[in-house]
Parts: structure tokens; C-alpha cells; sequence
């Protein structure tokens, strides 16, 4: 249905063959990291029974919650401020809430690792604009649905879109990696290497640092990506309801 939205309003989505060109020219290096980045962030993700229903009573406060899944969620871009197992990262949440259209809209033309992730997590629709707002507003103006945004591109008054800055999040790969290693995936890096005065967020190392990141992974997770403010709740809707329940023999 959002794609049949978008195409009715002019929006045209990268073709298939755009799409397939990306998958099979992605170096080879690039295609085991996205797969490695993929598969860690799934396995972060809870496998728990969806939440639907949940109710609880504090004496005589009774709560009931009610939760929906987003019919679909937008993710807007920017290889140039996150590295891109950064970004596969963040939509593997929205596949485990079961979100029904996933969309892309990248702020520049994707590259051939981008296209490759995004292929292999089964995006549905993958857009290249400059102008990243209408394409949200059109979205909103038919139905509500979550709004992740990783470029700089500014949204409007969007109620379910959040924004990322790369300073909040930064990344290292530059401890305890060899140079060859590091040359080799210097691309997809590049745009998130820290500087000696910021925290670091992520690092890859197989020992312990006296800076203490948040996160550490041992160096053969070189890829791999956590985000600790994305989850399958970010794209479900909650919907909670109190009322007086009386309580036998303490109301009158």
C-alpha cells in the first residue's frame, strides 16, 4: 500500500536492476562484514512472543496496555555520517517487530555495499532524493509509521521520527587491528572513526582498554554493530488505558 502511495505521488524507486548490479559488483570483503554485521544484530534481537495485551492492577489503579505493530517504517541515509553495518544494524529491529513496508531513502547514490545489505535484509522499496522530508510527509499524510533519520537532511514536525547524530555514536576501529585490516575496510569506517577526545562507543579489540568503551567486540566480530536506543519497541505503537478498579472488601 505505501508503495503504491509513493508511486502515485512521482516518487520513483531504484529499479531492480540498479538493485542487482549492486549485489553482484560489492566486494567480496564487504559482502562476509554485512553478512557478519547482519547476522550479530539478529542475534541481539529478542525472540520473544510478540507483546499484544498486557494488563496489571496496583490496588485500586488498573492498567491496560494495548500494542500495534507500525504498518511501515522509513529510514533516511547518509553513507557519509554512518559506516553501513551501522545502518543494516538499525533496521533489523523493524524485521523483528514484523514491520509490513520498510523503505529507504538514501540522500546520495548508494553504493554497492549499501545496495548489497539492504537487498539481503529484504527492504522493499529503495529511494535516492535530496529531498527526504516530502517523501515523509507523504508517507505520514496517509497513515502514521516510524521515522528513523541518519542524515543531516532536517525533518518536519514528524510525530514518530527520530534523528541520529554521528557524534552521540561514535565508532573505532582502529584499536588492536592490524593495518591491512583496517585498509581493507577503511570505507565503510571512515565516516565513524573517533577522535582522541570523544568517548568511544564501539571498539574492536580482543583485551582491555584503559579508556573503557561501552561496547567492546573481539576482533572477528569486525563489522558488527549495537545500538542500545533502537529496538523492536521503537517501531510498535502503545496505547494504555487507566482505570478505578474497586477493591473487595477495602471499597465500600
Amino acid at each position: 500500500m505505501q508503495e503504491d502511495i509513493l508511486l502515485s505521488s512521482g516518487f520513483i524507486p531504484v529499479d531492480d536492476e540498479r538493485i542487482g548490479l549492486g549485489y553482484e559488483t560489492c566486494p567480496l570483503h564487504y559482502k562476509s562484514l554485512i553478512k557478519n554485521a547482519v547476522s550479530f544484530a539478529y542475534a541481539l534481537a529478542p525472540k520473544d512472543i510478540e507483546p499484544v495485551e498486557y494488563q496489571r492492577q496496583i490496588s485500586h489503579v488498573r492498567e491496560h496496555s494495548r500494542t500495534s505493530r507500525c504498518d511501515w517504517a522509513l529510514f533516511i541515509l547518509d553513507e557519509q555520517r554512518f559506516p553501513v553495518p551501522a545502518m543494516l544494524s538499525a533496521l533489523v529491529p523493524a524485521l523483528v517487530a514484523k514491520v509490513d513496508t520498510l523503505i529507504v531513502a538514501s540522500v546520495a547514490p548508494c553504493s554497492p555495499a549499501l545496495f548489497f545489505g539492504l537487498d539481503v535484509l529484504g527492504v522493499d522499496q529503495i529511494f535516492e532524493t535530496h529531498s527526504p522530508d516530502e517523501l515523509a510527509s507523504c508517507l505520514i499524510a496517509h497513515r502514521p509509521g516510524v521515522i528513523l533519520n541518519f542524515s543531516d537532511q532536517p525533518l518536519g514536525a514528524h510525530r514518530h521520527a527520530h534523528s541520529f547524530a554521528p557524534q552521540h555514536y561514535p565508532c573505532t576501529a582502529q584499536v588492536a587491528l592490524s593495518t591491512e585490516l583496517l585498509a581493507a575496510y577503511h570505507d565503510l569506517f571512515a565516516s565513524a572513526h573517533t577522535t582522541p577526545d570523544q568517548p568511544v562507543y564501539l571498539a574492536y579489540i580482543d583485551s582491555l582498554l584503559t579508556h573503557q568503551p561501552r561496547y567492546s567486540l573481539s576482533a572477528p566480530l569486525l563489522g558488527c554493530w549495537i545500538w542500545d536506543n533502537i529496538s523492536p519497541d521503537t517501531f510498535r505503537f502503545v496505547h494504555t488505558n487507566f482505570s478505578y478498579a474497586p477493591v473487595p472488601g477495602y471499597d465500600a
